[in-house]
């Protein structure tokens, strides 16, 4: 039986969804339908994730922030260091290779792109993708670094689905955006002023049409780059302009995919040799490869000293093609992405399907998969488990990682929802929606007085120190 969000063991609704319920009278577990039609035509689903406030500070904030920082440590062992994963024993050389050079980037090219940098550079956002078992505990489905969705849509799908209920907060909550955080942050460590001249931003593409879900995401980005007097461009614009003596970079944020040709590139003349400050190191979405997931706690050990708050779900390395599959688990390609190369092993009902399966692990390559346990994700039923209105979720919270072992933990969190029986690839692009995430609410007085507002809990963020959490 998978966890419900909202009615504990008994039936009853949790503490948060009943305090909000009690202190605003507004049940959010059964939107009426102008909350569902209003929402209808952003696809965001009319019931919130309203988290726990003792779970976020005491497992999900200092949990993301841990891995975050375990990651960039990793990183750090492969692009400057002695290579200390391969003492371990975890993996050996040639496997090493094998994973790195099925995300596309070896590891001498790594070295030589990173020759003479200091750690400090490695900088760019995380977001791992968390699901809540059966057993009521988060666990990791994947890791994601560098090009990382939600930066945006997390405040944004809140803010609409709070305006939609009429519990919009009040006009002086104005505080600043994660991202707009950690611009100010990365600027202020690195000793250069918004607004100075020979500031760069790269945001990402938009599709042609304008329509695709992600467009949303990169103008958001283009716009907050802008708004500290930096100019948007693409990886190719900026090295032509740096080749004929048009730019000198004083530093790049680069919020797009660091692991192209063209930024390579880029950073070979700007980052390598020219040792400009950038925000989304070249190369670090090598640090989210799904094969190292089954590693994680020995990770955590070896570079942190330290246990995981947060695991991954379980999962074991595909060293090389087998001579078959097991009946049940999840097939990942570690470089897939947007829910592309995911198969559940309980869906390959024929020999033919089986086969297709273990063909494509032999074109991959050994260590490019992974096998994981299905996780079956906690529920939203409004009307109880297995009502129509019964859908499965998955929460991306954010960390921005500015410096090294320096962190903070985003306030907005994104969510998928998706039907429960529907497509299990909870990815907005194969019809899944996007989900209200909220922190427990604060009341500025008791009882909800006329004309009262009130906003998110503030994230309890400490920058660099882990001790103090």
């Amino acid at each position: 039986m998978p966890y419900d969000e909202i009615h504990d063991e008994t039936g009853a609704e949790r503490r948060q969804y009943a305090a909000l319920h009690a202190g605003s009278g507004v049940d959010v577990t059964r939107p009426d339908s102008s909350v569902v039609a209003a929402l209808r035509g952003a696809r965001i689903h009319p019931v919130p994730l309203i988290l726990d406030e003792d779970e976020v500070r005491s497992t999900l904030v200092p949990g993301v922030l841990q891995r975050a920082l375990m990651l960039q440590a990793l990183f750090e062992d492969l692009a400057l260091g002695s290579a200390r994963l391969i003492d371990t024993g975890l993996l050996r050389p040639e496997e090493l290779e094998c994973i790195l050079e099925s995300e596309g980037l070896g590891a001498k090219p790594l070295r030589q792109l990173w020759k003479g940098q200091s750690r400090e550079q490695i900088r760019f956002v995380y977001g791992p993708d968390l699901a809540r078992n059966a057993d009521g505990e988060w666990v990791v489905i994947e890791d994601n670094v560098g090009c990382v969705g939600g930066v945006a849509e997390g405040r944004a799908t809140r803010d609409a689905y709070l305006q939609a209920v009429g519990l919009a907060a009040g006009a002086g909550h104005t505080s600043r955006t994660d991202l707009a955080r950690a611009i100010d942050f990365f600027l202020e460590r690195i000793g250069v002023r918004p607004n100075t001249s020979g500031l760069f931003g790269i945001a990402g593409w938009t599709s042609p049409g304008g329509c695709d879900p992600n467009d949303f995401e990169t103008r958001y980005k283009a716009d907050c780059l802008r708004s500290f007097g930096m100019t948007v461009t693409q990886p190719e614009e900026l090295l032509d302009r740096i080749r004929e003596g048009a730019a000198d970079p004083a530093a790049i944020v680069n919020l797009s995919a660091t692991l192209t040709a063209a930024y390579r590139d880029l950073a070979r003349l700007a980052f390598t040799t020219r040792r400009v400050p950038v925000f989304g190191a070249p190369g670090v979405e090598l640090i989210a490869s799904k094969s190292f997931l089954p590693f994680d706690q020995a990770l955590a050990q070896e570079y942190l000293g330290e246990p995981l708050v947060l695991r991954s779900a379980s999962s074991r390395l595909v060293r090389e093609r087998p001579d078959r599959l097991p009946a049940e688990g999840v097939l990942k390609r570690s470089a897939g992405c947007q829910g592309t190369e995911v198969f559940f092993l309980d869906e390959a009902h024929d020999e033919s399907e089986s086969r297709r399966l273990l063909d494509a692990l032999g074109e991959w390559g050994p260590c490019a998969a992974i096998l994981q346990e299905h996780v079956t994700r906690s529920v939203l039923a409004g009307n109880g488990i297995g009502s129509p209105d019964t859908v499965r979720l998955e929460i991306r919270p954010l960390v921005y990682v500015y410096g090294w072992q320096a962190a903070f933990v985003g306030e907005a969190v994104s969510g998928r929802a998706a039907a429960a029986n529907a497509e299990r690839r909870g990815n907005v692009s194969r019809g899944a929606s996007f989900l209200p995430v909220l922190r427990e609410v604060q009341y500025e007085n008791a009882g909800l007085a006329s004309g009262s507002a009130w906003r998110p809990a503030e994230p309890e963020s400490r920058i660099g120190d882990r001790r103090n959490w």
